[in-house]
C-alpha cells in the first residue's frame, strides 16, 4: 500500500529510493470501516494520515446536530495539527464514509524522519501549503456562490461523492438544509432534461 504514497511523494519533489524507503520504515497501514473514527472530539491525537484509498469526513457536532465541513480523498493528508503540535483535544471528528486505508504517523516518528529525509519535511510543508490555499477557495466558494452553484461544482469536480454520501451531509457541506437540497436536484434535473 506504500506505493501510492510512494508515487504521490515523486509527483511533488524528486526523492530518492533511499528516502522512501525510510519513510515507509515509519508508517503504519490501518484500514478503518465506514464509521469508524480516526479523530473524535474531545481526544488529544497524536497521528496524521495518507489516505491511499477511500474517503474520510471531518464534521463537527453542535446540539446534537452534525456540520459537515469537509471531505478529504484519496491522496490527502489528514490530522489535527492544533492537537498534535500543542497538545490541545480536538474540537472536530473525521470519520469513514467508506471503507478506508491509510498510511499512519505517529508525530514523533514524522519529526524523526524530518531530520532524517529534509526533503519529507519540505514535503509536508509544501502539503500543507496546498491545504491552506484549498481551505481559502472552498470558504470564498461558500460566501460568494449559491448553494446551487456549490452543488453543480461538486458534481463537477467530485461526482462519486454523490453517490457515496448521504444526501444530509451534502446538504451539511453546503450549509443548507436537505429539503433545499432536494429542491436544488429536482430543479437541476429538470433543467438537464430540456436541453
Amino acid at each position: 500500500m506504500f506505493h501510492y504514497l510512494s508515487e504521490h511523494l515523486k509527483q511533488v519533489l524528486p526523492f530518492t529510493e533511499a528516502e522512501t524507503t525510510a519513510i515507509s520504515c515509519q508508517t503504519s497501514r490501518k484500514v478503518y470501516n465506514k464509521g469508524e473514527r480516526f479523530i473524535t472530539e474531545g481526544e488529544i491525537n497524536t497521528s496524521s494520515a495518507f489516505i491511499c484509498n477511500g474517503l474520510m469526513r471531518l464534521f463537527y457536532v453542535k446540539e446534537e446536530k452534525e456540520f459537515t465541513v469537509k471531505f478529504f480523498y484519496k491522496n490527502s493528508w489528514i490530522g489535527n495539527l492544533q492537537s498534535i503540535h500543542h497538545g490541545e483535544p480536538s474540537q472536530y471528528y473525521l470519520e469513514a464514509v467508506v471503507k478506508t486505508e491509510m498510511l499512519v504517523f505517529e508525530s514523533n516518528d514524522m519529526n524523526q524522519l524530518f531530520n532524517e529525509v529534509p526533503r519529507f519535511e519540505r514535503y509536508i510543508r509544501l502539503m500543507i501549503d496546498a491545504a491552506f490555499r484549498q481551505l481559502i477557495r472552498e470558504k470564498a466558494d461558500r460566501i460568494l456562490l449559491t448553494p446551487e452553484e456549490q452543488y453543480l461544482q461538486l458534481l463537477d469536480t467530485h461526482a462519486a461523492l454523490i453517490e457515496m454520501v448521504p444526501l444530509k451531509q451534502i446538504a451539511s457541506l453546503l450549509n443548507i438544509e436537505p429539503g433545499s437540497l432536494s429542491r436544488i436536484r429536482k430543479r437541476i434535473s429538470r433543467n438537464t432534461k430540456k436541453l
